[in-house]
């Protein structure tokens, strides 16, 4: 699933594609896990309300194993 509508908020999104959105990040996390054998993965939904160096106005999510427990 791929989302083609933009929105910049999470509560833009109706429940039936936001769920759609987190089942993907769970299956992705399940297949990083299978491949790569990270200490941990994290799953970030993100986005911001203006314009940031780092980030944009929309709502995206990330899948992002760690390998050195991302406690350093």
């Amino acid at each position: 699933m791929i989302l083609r509508d933009h929105v910049e908020s999470l509560a833009e999104l109706p429940w039936e594609t936001y769920s759609d959105v987190q089942r993907l990040a769970w299956e992705a996390a399940r297949a990083l896990s299978r491949a790569l054998g990270p200490k941990r993965i994290f799953v970030a939904a993100l986005g911001s309300a203006t314009r940031l160096p780092l980030s944009f106005p929309h709502h995206h999510v990330h899948v992002i194993p760690v390998f050195d427990g991302g406690e350093t």
